[in-house]
This record gives structure tokens, C-alpha cells and sequence, in this order.
């Protein structure tokens, strides 16, 4: 659904499905050259492995803004600082709002 959001305004997007492995993340954003990356997670025993994506791709991909949503984040918001994450949205509305400021931001940089 949060896909269904961005692309309603007209974001290009990429919808690679649940429980995906790092590296099909990883190779996704380079032949994409993604500029922002949403990830959810419901289950707390999925924070360390989604942690562990966040840092690879801040390393590889310093530019790409990592955003996460769903239940976790809902429950502790501060989870998302924690993990590395850019930023966590309540809602898809909220997520292509903060992905667009986003946008916006780099091109004054």
C-alpha cells in the first residue's frame, strides 16, 4: 500500500516484496539508484537484521535515505533512531511527505 502511495505521486518505484534477503535490497537500490528506501517491519526479532541492511547501505549508498514504518515504530518510535534510520512514518501519507522534503533537501545541497 505504502508503494501505492508514492506512486500516486508519481514517484518511480520499486515494490521488492516481504522477508527479502540483504543482498537482493542491496542490488535493487544500485540498479535502481534508489533516493529513498522504505522498509517495515511488525516483528521486533526483524530489528537486528533490518539494523544490519540500514548500515550496509549507509555505507554503500550514503545518499539513499533510509525511512522505516509499521508496527514496531508505532509502538517505539525510537526505535528507528536506533537502528540508523533517516526517519519513520506513522503512515504512507506520512512517508511520501517526508520522502519529498527529503527530495527537496538534496537539491539545495
Amino acid at each position: 500500500m505504502v508503494c501505492d502511495f508514492f506512486e500516486m505521486e508519481s514517484w518511480e518505484t520499486c515494490y521488492i516484496g516481504a522477508n527479502c534477503p540483504s543482498k537482493t535490497i542491496i542490488k535493487t537500490i544500485m540498479d535502481k539508484d534508489a533516493n529513498v528506501l522504505c522498509l517495515s517491519v511488525t516483528m521486533n526479532h526483524n530489528l537486528p537484521q533490518t539494523k544490519s541492511v540500514i548500515q550496509e547501505i549507509s555505507k554503500s549508498f550514503p545518499k539513499t535515505k533510509v525511512m522505516v514504518g509499521g508496527l514496531c515504530f508505532l509502538l517505539n518510535p525510537d526505535l528507528a533512531q536506533d537502528i540508523g534510520a533517516h526517519g519513520w512514518a506513522r503512515d504512507a501519507q506520512e512517508g511520501v511527505d517526508m520522502a519529498t522534503a527529503w527530495c527537496r533537501e538534496s537539491l539545495h545541497e
